[in-house]
């Protein structure tokens, strides 16, 4: 009796017991590769032979399996439900050239944490996302300013008293080269049992990023932005001229030593008679901006059918310093950080037994800062933290900039009006990987 084999199409909605929607539901027919997701309202479509078992599986359920005999055998009118698991199991840990294993299959420690768990804070980088997430993994970042384009300058990861090795789909990478919206999990294996894939180095303990892979489905498109005001915490707030001058009087009369400035002094620094020899300069509220602004934006595209499916990501993002600016300057001399990312992945099924996969990861990056000499972010601050407001005036009567022998660099011009310092950083990287299943041949 011939069989019928005829593709049908199958189209479902999975609910929980709650009857709402669950998204993220992993469909595919037992023992195949293709797959496809349910969408935000828990709906799927996918292609089918008669007789074959489709299985759905979701991390917070139970897994399923059903059997499909006829193409309107949709059980209860399309709808399909799941049962949220009450205790989680072993939930699948990927291996450092993307396969998928159980957790227990690894002989050291390990511990994984997914995309809904990464993009639930608004985080500029991976880095910044990961903190307080994987058990082991101790993030401390050395600086606030993003004036470098590697993980290894900016942020300190620390596994038992190693830097962990980062491994991107099988590639050892930097881990900043990755936007947070197009990473799937990250795992890290804590100790040389489980890297020991990495020879010499397995001591160090690896760090196993997986980017988002294609799935069946129809054309989908979603765009995610972020706007905030970053602010500083606390400010020091510094000692007027005045103030300044009766304390240092006070030291050095403590000291058994003469005084240094006497009453008419006092006077001058009240009144700001003589605002050139007796200045008063706030040099925090001269060179600093209560607020800065940053932005995030981020357009995933995917979809694709039996023969190919693909999943693009773009991201922009934007921070700006807390430094002003002169609007007569045609140049900005602010600190500035500003990144393009761009995430692809591609599977092509060749055959029925041969597969193709290609990820391209780019990252275009552009910084700038002050370009006067002592203007890294932490010197100008340390600058003008212990600069006193009576060190000198902002500029002289005959407009030049204002300074003496113990302050010889006027804040104002270094940070203003001394050029600006560019840094652009770009690189591609991009992977491929071939799969043929000889089971037909030779088999296990």
């Amino acid at each position: 009796m011939a069989q019928d084999t005829e593709a049908k199409t199958y189209t479902g909605r999975i609910l929980d017991q709650a009857n709402n929607p669950v998204s993220g539901v992993v469909i595919k027919i037992k023992g195949a590769t293709t797959t496809t997701q349910t969408n935000a309202e828990g709906i799927f479509s996918y292609e089918y032979e008669k007789g074959k078992i489709i299985t759905l599986t979701h991390p917070d359920f139970l897994y399923k399996e059903i059997t499909l005999n006829k193409p309107q055998d949709n059980h209860n009118g399309f709808l399909i439900y799941l049962t949220e698991k009450l205790v989680q199991d072993h939930q699948p840990v990927t291996g450092p050239y993307g396969e998928s294993k159980r957790e227990d299959a690894f002989l050291g420690a390990s511990s994984t944490v997914y995309t809904d768990d990464l993009t639930k804070s608004v985080s500029s980088t991976i880095v910044e996302a990961l903190q307080g997430r994987l058990t082991g993994l101790y993030i401390s970042q050395y600086r606030g300013t993003r004036l470098t384009d590697s993980d290894n300058t900016q942020f300190f990861l620390n596994s038992r008293g190693n830097s962990p090795i980062v491994v991107i789909d099988g590639v050892q990478r930097d881990l900043l080269s990755i936007d947070p919206e197009a990473i799937e999990s990250v795992s890290i294996q804590k100790d040389a049992l489980s890297s020991m894939f990495l020879g010499m180095r397995s001591s160090r303990g690896a760090l196993i990023v997986t980017t988002k892979n294609p799935s069946r489905g129809a054309f989908h498109l979603s765009l995610t932005g972020q706007f905030g005001v970053q602010s500083v915490i606390k400010k020091p707030k510094p000692l007027s001229a005045s103030q300044y001058a009766y304390m240092l009087n006070e030291a050095l009369s403590n000291d058994g030593k003469e005084i240094f400035y006497g009453y008419d002094d006092y006077a001058k620094y009240l009144d700001q008679t003589s605002p050139y020899t007796h200045p008063n300069v706030n040099w925090q509220d001269e060179l600093l901006n209560d607020q800065a602004t940053t932005q995030s934006y981020n357009l995933n595209v995917s979809g694709g059918e039996k023969v190919a499916q693909y999943y693009i990501s773009l991201g922009y993002h934007n921070e700006d310093g807390l430094f002003k600016t002169d609007p007569v300057n045609s140049y900005n001399t602010n600190f500035q950080f500003e990144r393009y990312m761009i995430s692809s992945k591609v599977n092509i099924n060749v055959t029925e037994d041969f597969t193709a996969s290609l990820t391209a990861l780019a990252r275009l990056q552009e910084t700038n800062q002050p370009g006067g000499t002592g203007t890294g972010y932490s010197d100008l601050l340390n600058a003008i933290y212990t600069t006193p407001n009576n060190a000198y005036p902002v500029r002289n009567p005959n407009d030049s900039w204002g300074g003496n022998l113990t302050f010889n660099n006027n804040l104002m011009a270094q940070t203003i009006h001394s050029g600006y310092i560019a840094d652009n950083s770009r690189d591609i990287l991009g992977t491929m990987n071939l799969k043929y299943d000889f089971n037909k041949v030779v088999k296990g």
